[in-house]
């Protein structure tokens, strides 16, 4: 599904030159070519969370740069220039995702007579069959709703909070985590959050009530996502 109007072409994103120019020598003009490059697929890509993608990218480089001093390497400032590209052309993929399956689906007025059924299963079954899991980012956050596609693994914020508990507990001891949990919940798990940039290998979906709870929380998950969805 990795069509044309589903690609970054470099030279006309807000890259500066000579990004361009090094990913150019590279042999990547595009995302496209960026994928060529990493030798993976398109939906591997998509539900890779964004760091992977740089590391993957950097030691690929690496390989290149042996036996060739020529060749630099790429700093820090690079890496913020192609990580945004990366989150833009993700989040570019989801909204062609949604679209796509807004599209699909038809409203028709029908009885309940068997032919009837027939053709709204027949005009159903597109929808059913787009496959979200492999086009939704891993950093999506659905806030206050979720998507009711069997297709698509979403853990609720609950759970991944859970496994973060855990490791406090495992780190400090039962008496100290309970104690720190207990007067500084927000403050501990956003910091233990903080050594990545999505605290979970899945989509995440948070509730209402999660929401109205904890607000620090859920700003600190929304910063990270690359896709928001929420309810209006």
């Amino acid at each position: 599904m990795a069509s044309t109007s589903m690609t970054i072409d470099f030279s006309e994103s807000d890259l500066p030159p000579y990004l361009t120019n090094r990913l150019s020598s590279l042999g990547i003009q595009s995302t496209d070519d960026l994928l060529s490059f990493l030798a993976i697929h398109f939906n591997t890509y998509v539900n890779t969370p964004t760091d992977e993608i740089l590391e993957l990218f950097k030691s690929k480089v690496e390989l290149r740069r042996k036996g060739k001093d020529s060749q630099k390497g790429f700093g820090s400032t690079c890496e913020g220039h192609l990580r945004t590209i990366i989150d833009l052309h993700k989040s570019k993929i989801c909204e062609y995702t949604f679209e796509s399956f807004h599209k699909s689906i038809c409203v028709v007025d029908y009885d309940e007579s068997e032919d009837s059924m027939d053709v709204l299963d027949e005009i159903m079954e597109p929808a059913d069959s787009i496959d979200l899991d492999q086009l939704v980012p891993t950093e999506t956050l659905f806030l206050r709703c979720i998507i009711t596609s069997s297709n698509v693994k979403v853990v609720s914020v609950e759970e991944v909070l859970q496994d973060i508990e855990d490791e406090i507990y495992e780190n400090l001891g039962e008496d100290e985590a309970s104690e720190g949990l207990k007067l500084h919940y927000e403050d501990m798990l956003t910091n233990y959050m903080s050594g990545s940039e999505w605290p979970c290998d899945y989509p995440i979906y948070i509730s209402t009530e999660f929401a109205l709870q904890y607000p620090r929380i859920v700003n600190y998950i929304v910063s990270k996502a690359i896709v928001v969805v929420k309810s209006i």
